[in-house]
């Protein structure tokens, strides 16, 4: 995992497998309130992330890739059969849809 730090947001880039951009897209906040804003989300992020809440996956095929809250997955996944997926501690196993 890489953090950058782009000024007004921060990108996680997870491996080859996806990266997010954090920011609060606000233009009325000053960098400061920026700054602040994008540090809780990454923090809260990372936390979450060390502790498996987040569903990786990564399309073999294509090389596209997202992540998933595992505590706000409310519908089934449709990903194509080649697509891996992992947790922070590893691959993840899917049997039937989630």
């Amino acid at each position: 995992m890489s953090i950058t730090d782009d000024r007004d947001e921060a990108t996680i880039y997870i491996g080859d497998i996806t990266h997010g951009h954090f920011n609060p897209y606000n233009a009325a906040l000053t960098q400061e309130q920026i700054d602040t804003e994008v540090t809780d989300e990454v923090l809260e992020f990372l936390e979450e992330m060390f502790a498996d809440k987040y569903l990786l996956w990564k399309s073999r095929d294509d090389g596209s890739g997202g992540w998933y809250h595992l505590d706000y997955l409310d519908k089934p996944l449709r990903h194509p059969k080649n697509t891996e997926y992992f947790v922070w501690s590893g691959p993840y196993e899917i049997s039937g849809a989630i």
